[in-house]
């Protein structure tokens, strides 16, 4: 059976998180669990995982950052990640590409 990724070719970028942005997503509580599942199953996995933040936006949800308290958020002034100072370096420490 293929698979769509490999856990070695894959990488979970969690971005935006945040305790000013999330609060105004519609279904927050569906999103939040799913990402809570889905940072978990990176865990198990041994599938990297990076955090982003948009400043000024607050901290990672703490149900977010709880599960992943090794994993430094970059810092970001862009929506879009890969416009993020150290973003595409952060993740080539991983040996993937964006």
């Amino acid at each position: 059976m293929a698979f769509l990724a490999e856990p070695e070719d894959t990488i979970l970028v969690v971005i935006d998180l945040q305790e000013r942005l999330v609060p105004v997503v519609r279904d927050r509580d569906n999103l939040v669990r799913n990402a809570q599942r889905l940072v978990k199953f990176a865990l198990l996995a041994d599938i990297p995982i990076v955090l982003t933040e948009q400043q000024k936006l607050g901290e990672t949800l703490p149900e977010i950052r709880d599960l992943i308290p090794a994993v430094s958020p970059i810092s970001k002034l862009s929506f879009d990640c890969l416009r993020a100072l150290g973003f595409e370096r952060h993740i080539s420490r991983f040996h993937k590409t964006p």
